[in-house]
Formats: C-alpha cells, sequence, structure tokens
C-alpha cells in the first residue's frame, strides 16, 4: 500500500503531513513505528514530526494528531500547527478561520495571508510557569500544552547545545523530561534561541512552542507584549494579549512551506 504525504517545513523544523481525514491510512497501533521508520533522515523522508490530519472528535474542523520522530505522541508543535493550518486550507477546505482539535484543547488559527503564507496560532494559556534549577542551570520553567525549560547565555554561539541541552532534558526534576532552550538577550523584546528538543533527542532548527514560552518568560520578567526571537532556522513573532475573561493568550505568528510531495510504502 502507497500512503500519499506532503513534506513542509517553516524556519527548518520540517514534517510530514498525512490525510487520514476521510480514512484512517495507518492503524493506531503501529502508527508509531510507521513514524520512526519515515521520519529517518538516512533511510527514510526524514522529519521532525508527523502530523495525521485527520476527522475532529470535538467542535473543530479537523484533529492535530502529532508524532516525534521516535514515536511518542506530542502534546503540540507550533510550527506544525501552522503547516498543518496551510495543508487544511491547500487540500481539504479554504477557510480563513480553522479551529483544530488538539490535545491541549481546541486552538484557532488563522491565515493572515496566503502570498506569502502567514499564520497566527492562538496557543491559548500558559498551564505553567515558575522560577527554577535544572542540572545547575538557573532558568525558567514553562508549559504551553508541552513543557520547555529556558536559560540564558551571554552568547548561544558558545553552548554545546546537544551535550547540556540532553543533560537538561533528562533532568529528573521534570517527570516526562522537557524541551531545553538557551538564549541570548538582544533587547527586551528581541532574542536568539537555540533548542534541544524533546522527542528529536538532539538540536533543532526551531521549536514553535519554545519560542512561545520564550517570550511568555521574558514578557514576565521585562513587562514587553511583542517578541521578535531569531531561531537557528529562521524568525518567528510572537504576541501576548489578554482575552475578554483578563486571562494572558500567546499567539504565535509565522509562515508554512511546501517543500515536495510523494508516496511511501506501508506493509500492512
Amino acid at each position: 500500500m502507497k500512503i500519499p504525504f506532503v513534506k513542509m517545513q517553516d524556519t527548518g523544523n520540517d514534517f510530514i503531513l498525512i490525510n487520514e481525514y476521510d480514512k484512517i491510512l495507518i492503524p493506531a497501533d503501529k502508527k508509531s513505528d510507521f513514524v520512526k521508520k519515515i521520519s529517518d533522515r538516512h533511510f527514510g523522508i526524514g522529519s521532525d514530526g508527523v502530523i495525521f490530519i485527520q476527522k475532529p472528535e470535538k467542535d473543530a474542523d479537523a484533529k492535530f494528531h502529532f508524532f516525534n520522530p521516535d514515536g511518542s505522541i506530542a502534546e503540540m508543535c507550533g510550527n506544525g500547527i501552522r503547516c498543518f493550518a496551510r495543508y487544511f486550507h491547500n487540500f481539504i477546505e479554504k477557510k480563513i478561520f480553522i479551529k483544530a482539535d488538539t490535545l491541549k484543547g481546541i486552538l484557532n488559527l488563522k491565515i493572515l495571508k496566503t502570498k506569502p503564507f502567514e499564520i497566527a496560532v492562538n496557543l491559548g494559556k500558559v498551564l505553567e510557569f515558575s522560577e527554577m534549577n535544572a542540572r545547575g542551570f538557573s532558568g525558567y520553567y514553562v508549559n504551553v500544552g508541552n513543557p520547555h525549560f529556558i536559560t540564558s547565555w551571554s552568547d548561544v554561539d558558545y553552548v554545546n547545545v546537544k551535550e547540556l541541552g540532553r543533560e537538561i532534558r533528562n533532568s529528573n526534576v521534570f517527570k516526562n523530561g522537557v524541551n531545553a532552550h538557551f538564549i541570548q538577550r538582544l533587547g527586551d523584546d528581541e532574542f536568539r534561541i537555540r533548542t534541544y528538543e524533546r522527542g528529536v533527542e538532539d538540536e533543532t532548527l526551531a521549536c514553535g512552542t519554545g519560542i512561545c514560552a520564550v517570550s511568555y518568560a521574558m514578557y514576565k520578567k521585562h513587562g514587553k507584549k511583542k517578541f521578535l526571537i531569531h531561531a537557528s532556522g529562521g524568525d518567528l513573532k510572537v504576541e501576548i494579549n489578554e482575552n475578554n475573561a483578563g486571562e494572558e493568550e500567546i499567539f504565535l505568528i509565522g509562515g508554512a512551506e511546501y517543500v515536495f510531495e510523494g508516496k511511501v510504502k506501508f506493509k500492512e
């Protein structure tokens, strides 16, 4: 059986998207192994994650079912959900406002423009925030649907992200591990970031939810509400606004680029 897929990316975070909106193509008990095989950069297609677009289980337009390349299910992916939004707009229904059914709940996505594509994701409220230490590093813990630890450096070019990131990611202070981020301040509302991602188990070129977590922590520290974050793979914007109930919500703004499409073999 051959499974159609589309490869997309933004800020160097690349994803394989598979349309299961009308029919489940990969059985649930085989998805993890399938994801590991096709995400392999030497023997597969290669990706930072696989997104299955499915019929929603709640009052939404579609379900965002995301797997890390190690086959584990992730709670959220900020860059991946923008690719999900572009895929839905291009291949399923040309809607400007899209409701995504995710493990964090229903998230609102908005297509801001199509040439080039720009999408705003309302990631909603921060679930947890605290100042803490991990493996001797002081920093911030922020849960935006998935967990992040942020520590500041004078120059992130000198950070051994793979080594230090792995230490922090596996610290026993985090129940289910954590994404580790190393940031460098350029201004109160502008930062550089390098990231070690849980589930990828390596440095990645960008992490959308991590960039949101960084922006929220720096908002708490410096009071700014709009941020420009420079990741290794490109730039993303973040805005922190209050909803009608006076609750803080995080908006991630960035693109989603088509790379290529094809078919991959799957043995049933």
